[in-house]
């Protein structure tokens, strides 16, 4: 999903909500470790690695963008 800045106040919130995401998505990649390590179980590693992919997705967000500025359908139009 592509969202609009439309200000330096919109960027200064983007980049707010991005950088608390990142230091969430650390921190309880961290916890869990510490979980995994106290008690073994796989369940939490596989939990713990899927924070490892919301952290590269915090960080890979700003390098993407849309293909085009125009917000359209995958059919271009066409019915049927």
């Amino acid at each position: 999903m592509h969202v609009a800045v439309k200000s330096a106040a919109d960027r200064k919130a983007m980049n707010f909500a991005m950088n608390l995401s990142l230091g969430i998505g650390i921190l309880m990649f961290v916890m869990k470790m510490g979980a995994y390590l106290l008690t073994g179980s796989a369940a939490i590693l596989s939990d713990a690695t899927e924070s490892v992919v919301h952290v590269a997705a915090v960080i890979f967000r700003p390098l993407t963008r849309p293909a085009s500025g125009l917000s359209h359908c995958f059919q271009n139009g066409r019915r049927g």
